[in-house]
């Protein structure tokens, strides 16, 4: 098997294993987010659909969360489509806790590489408002 082929095999199987360990834990979220309908607008680059799919997992721990997002998609634009793939890893400090509200403070590192070989990439500095109040009880 090529060598190039089995190093992103054993990644993603360490992620899942990480991730199952710590679901089985019940501190983690697993996440996967879509776009339907995306639309790209722009002057140099054309106007397209886009499609875009994120895979993450967030691993809260006391006052510090952690997340590590995998992103895939396509924009169809009129020149021919774009694909990208890209991560993002952050990590927040919750600032506020009141009921059901969680306010953390957050730092990224976001990177977006096209086959168009553009690429965005960045430091982001944020902040996520979380509201939780759904809750399920399931019978033992």
């Amino acid at each position: 098997m090529n060598k190039l082929l089995l190093l992103p095999i054993l990644v993603l199987v360490l992620l899942f294993s990480i991730a199952a360990d710590a679901l089985a834990a019940d501190t983690a979220n697993l996440y996967v987010d879509t776009m339907f309908y995306g639309r790209v607008d722009g002057d140099r680059i054309g106007d397209g659909d886009a499609q875009e799919i994120y895979v993450g997992i967030q691993v809260p721990s006391n006052k510090f969360k952690l997340n590590f997002e995998l992103q895939t998609g396509s924009w169809d634009q009129d020149p021919g489509d774009n694909d990208f793939d890209g991560y993002e890893i952050k990590g927040g400090y919750q600032i506020l806790h009141v009921r059901n509200w969680q306010l953390y403070a957050t730092l990224a590192d976001y990177y977006r590489k096209f086959d168009s070989d553009q690429t965005i990439k960045g430091v982001l500095l944020g902040a996520d408002a979380v509201y939780f109040r759904l809750s399920f009880y399931l019978p033992d």
